[in-house]
């Protein structure tokens, strides 16, 4: 009985204690700012310009004229170009490149013709400001951060909107009798961010 009374008293005097502690205000006030609205801007780049186009091609299947013809180790291509241009709304600069490779025909055994080029296709890759890429096609599938490129102001700035990149390829003469007759399909990808 005498915890049953403690208990009611105890609970009481909590109850109780939660009102007296409690202060409410009459007075408030509010104030809006009416019609904001955040637009955001686009992010993005488009290939203006590719000489030759595709970049790296044997023959032009609509001229059938020879473009970069055969390939064999030691051989190197002439320089081609690859102009981005920042068709958003932001500045942007082209940072990474990358390569991915969609097939490689014509040969017997396509893991071991796949690592000869990782290992033994180079690439290089310029800007007006210098080198921005210089390695193995295995380190240009992996998206590598390039240096020495420019900022890109957006397009209707009408100026300094786009980057001219210089490529060229070249095999190595380590590359082997796996990739003879390989015909590798490719794209070679430009990301862009915020400056």
């Amino acid at each position: 009985m005498k915890k049953r009374y403690l208990a009611v008293i105890l609970g009481a005097a909590l109850f109780s204690s939660g009102f007296g502690g409690t202060t409410y205000s009459d007075f408030y006030s509010e104030a809006s700012s009416t019609g904001s609205k955040i637009e955001m801007g686009t992010l993005k780049i488009s290939p203006f310009y590719e000489n030759p186009s595709p970049l790296f091609i044997g023959f032009s299947k609509t001229t059938g004229k020879k473009v970069d013809g055969y390939w064999y180790p030691g051989k190197k291509t002439e320089t081609k170009q690859f102009i981005t241009r920042n068709v958003g709304s932001v500045k942007a600069i082209v940072k990474n490149a990358a390569i991915n490779i969609h097939s490689i025909k014509g040969v017997e055994d396509v893991k071991a013709a796949e690592e000869s080029f990782n290992k033994n296709l180079k690439f290089t890759i310029r800007t007006n400001n210098g080198v921005a890429f210089k390695g193995t096609l295995a380190e240009l599938k992996n998206k590598p951060t390039l240096k020495n490129t420019s900022l890109l102001n957006p397009i209707q700035d009408t100026h300094d909107t786009d980057e001219v990149f210089t490529i060229t390829a070249e095999l190595s003469r380590q590359a082997g009798n796996e990739i003879q007759g390989a015909v590798v399909d490719f794209d070679l990808t430009m990301y862009a961010g915020q400056e």
